[in-house]
């Protein structure tokens, strides 16, 4: 279980991450304008640096990009708002997770699924694109077991891995907006919006990479 203070460190060490990995890739990202996935990559690479380098929370845990799936099952969410339930398939940009090893002999399956992440570029214009459906992903992805199965929305035994994919203790929307200079954050926990988080870059006033 992540308690409040370890959630909060882990907030902090988000933000410290995002700044570190601005500083080593803002000429590439913001020159050359590389894909998402690119993107998603590096940023995994600075995340799996401090899996390594702090073991007290993150140990146990690794990256996956661009993850689909739940042990031998497709993720996917059920979404109820509207009476009725919706299975929607879902690919998370990159997540920190345990693959199922921490919450197999453990009763709270928070314990595998740590910090879920859905990374944009502002200036993304294709069809696909819609911030408003990342963030609603986050809210599904980051609501407690417990409280889906109060609604009845499936039955949480302790034992089975949940067919739907949520208890993440942490859901980041992470924007890269490059016609600011600055990245944008938004974390989701409990299934709700929790705090908003913004840097600029580092690069000297006269620099331009437009």
């Amino acid at each position: 279980m992540v308690y409040v203070d370890e959630y909060e460190e882990m907030k902090e060490d988000i933000k410290r991450v995002s700044e570190e990995f601005i500083v080593k890739w803002e000429r590439k990202i913001f020159n050359l304008n590389p894909s998402e996935r690119n993107i998603v990559t590096k940023l995994a690479e600075a995340i799996n640096q401090l899996i390594i380098e702090k073991p007290s929370i993150y140990k146990g845990y690794q990256t996956d990009t661009e993850y689909n799936r739940n042990a031998d099952k497709v993720k996917y969410i059920e979404n109820n708002d509207i009476g009725t339930v919706e299975y929607l398939a879902i690919t998370c940009d990159l997540i920190i997770h345990s693959e199922g090893k921490r919450g197999l002999d453990d009763t709270n399956q928070n314990e595998d699924n740590l910090i879920a992440f859905e990374v944009k570029k502002s200036n993304n214009t294709s069809k696909k694109y819609s911030a408003e459906s990342d963030k609603k992903r986050l809210k599904f992805l980051t609501t407690h077991f417990n409280d889906l199965h109060d609604k009845g929305i499936f039955f949480l035994d302790g034992i089975k891995l949940p067919e739907s994919v949520c208890g993440y203790t942490m859901g980041v929307f992470y924007e890269i907006d490059r016609s600011k200079s600055r990245i944008n954050m938004e974390f989701y926990r409990n299934g709700e919006f929790e705090d908003r988080y913004s840097h600029e870059l580092h690069r000297q006033s006269d620099e331009k990479y437009f």
